[in-house]
């Protein structure tokens, strides 16, 4: 064993146990004898290499952090998404019978209804046909999910917006449907799944 491995182990067995006891002892009688020898040859040699590194960075103006958090919040900042209230559904087509609506959706098991979702911010406004709509699905063995490549005139929005999906009945149970438009939540939709 080295010099310095039987002076690690000897600190971290005695160290936990003296300490307590030497330490009320020998401060106040080292502290004034050390302090002023030592506090006048240190002080200069350390002060001016330490001080920088220690000292804070400056901070930014207070005012123009508060205008650019505004600016951030700000309905007319230059590409902001619009923030999704609500879903109208228009439906597509619908095998065996099925009813799906902002309040709930409600098919059989073994139905397909397709839809599509159109999206709308909070002033009521249609959202572009950019807007990305997706849906999932709390429980999978429900109620099955999935984008439509499919085209209508008959509903709300662009044509060939990628807002058309298939909804069909997997197994008889309830669960809810989360629709997000540009990744924020718009609706959470409670789903039933009936017996054939």
């Amino acid at each position: 064993m080295t010099r310095s491995h039987a002076y690690q182990a000897l600190r971290s067995t005695l160290w936990p146990t003296l300490w307590p006891t030497l330490r009320p002892t020998l401060r106040p009688t080292l502290r004034p004898t050390l302090r002023p020898t030592l506090r006048p040859t240190l002080r200069p040699t350390l002060r001016p290499t330490l001080r920088p590194t220690l000292r804070p960075t400056p901070r930014p103006p207070l005012g123009l952090v508060a205008g650019l958090v505004l600016l951030s919040m700000g309905s007319g900042c230059s590409g902001c998404e619009p923030r999704v209230d609500h879903f109208r559904i228009c439906t597509v087509s619908s095998v065996q019978g099925g009813v799906v609506t902002p309040d709930e959706i409600r098919i059989r098991q073994g139905a397909v209804v397709a839809v599509k979702l159109i999206p709308f911010d909070k002033e009521g406004k249609l959202m572009e046909e950019t807007t990305m709509v997706s849906a999932y699905v709390g429980h999978a063995g429900i109620l099955g999910v999935s984008q439509l490549d499919y085209q209508t005139e008959a509903c709300q929005g662009a044509a060939d917006a990628p807002w058309y999906f298939v909804f069909f009945g997997i197994a008889t149970g309830e669960t809810t449907l989360t629709l997000h438009a540009n990744g924020s939540d718009g609706a959470q939709i409670p789903v039933i799944v009936t017996a054939p």
